[in-house]
C-alpha cells in the first residue's frame, strides 16, 4: 500500500493516516505493527478508480473544537472521502451531503468515523463531535472512465487512527 498522508494533532495525541492500494487483488487484509500501540483502522474498497493517477491530492487538518473540517480538492465525477478522528466521548455525524461509512471507537481514548461525498471544485468535509482534540483527513478518488461507466478497477483504502 501507498501511503497517501499522515496528520498529528500532539495536543490530543492522536496521529491519523491514510493508505491506498490501486487495484487489490482479492483476500484478506493482514495489518501488522506495533501491538503495544492502541489504533483503530478502517477498510474500503470502492470500484471504478483510476489505475494510473488514483487519487488527487491529500489535505489535512488538526484542532480541538467540536467541528472538525477540512477542504478537498476535487472535481466533478470523483468522489472526496474522508477519515475523522477524535477524543472519545460521544458519537460523531458526518457532514451534510457526506455519507457515513463507519465509526468505531477505541477504548476510552479515541473515535474514528469514514464518510464520502460527490466531487466538486473545492469539497469541505465535516463532522459535529462531542469533545474537542480531532484530526481530518480527504482525498478524492479518480475515476477510469465518465461517470455512469461499469468499470472492474478497484482502489482499496485503509484508514487508522492510533
Amino acid at each position: 500500500m501507498t501511503e497517501l498522508g499522515t496528520v498529528n494533532n500532539g495536543a490530543a495525541v492522536m496521529t491519523t493516516w491514510l493508505f491506498g492500494l490501486a487495484n487489490p487483488t482479492s483476500g484478506d487484509v493482514v495489518i501488522t505493527g506495533d501491538t503495544s500501540l492502541a489504533a483503530q483502522v478502517f477498510v474500503s474498497h470502492y470500484q471504478g478508480v483510476a489505475q494510473t493517477s488514483s487519487t488527487g491530492t491529500f489535505a489535512s487538518a488538526t484542532g480541538s473544537s467540536t467541528a472538525p473540517s477540512v477542504a478537498v480538492t476535487s472535481a466533478v465525477n470523483e468522489l472526496v472521502v474522508d477519515g475523522a478522528g477524535w477524543v472519545a466521548g460521544g458519537v460523531g455525524t458526518a457532514g451534510a451531503g457526506q455519507t457515513q461509512r463507519a465509526q468505531e471507537e477505541q477504548g476510552d481514548v479515541f473515535r474514528m468515523g469514514t464518510s464520502d461525498e460527490a466531487g466538486a471544485a473545492s469539497v469541505t468535509m465535516s463532522w459535529t463531535v462531542d469533545t474537542g482534540g480531532w484530526t481530518i483527513q480527504g482525498v478524492p478518488l479518480k475515476p477510469v472512465a465518465a461517470a455512469g461507466a461499469t468499470n472492474p478497477h478497484s482502489t482499496l483504502l485503509l484508514m487508522g487512527v492510533g
